[in-house]
């Protein structure tokens, strides 16, 4: 999966399911953190992006 396409897949489903007017800058931070303090490989794995 490349980043860019994770990152906005992970962006449309946040907005789509919560309906929020989530700005990119917001949501590019909380990914960061997410990222930082989850374990990738895991989550990655169990990721399925249509």
């Amino acid at each position: 999966i490349d980043y860019e396409d994770f990152k906005r897949g992970l962006y449309e489903y946040f907005v789509g399911k919560y309906k929020n007017k989530l700005s990119e800058d917001m949501f590019a931070k909380l990914l960061d953190v997410s990222i930082k303090y989850s374990k990738p490989a895991k989550n990655w794995k169990k990721l399925k992006l249509s």
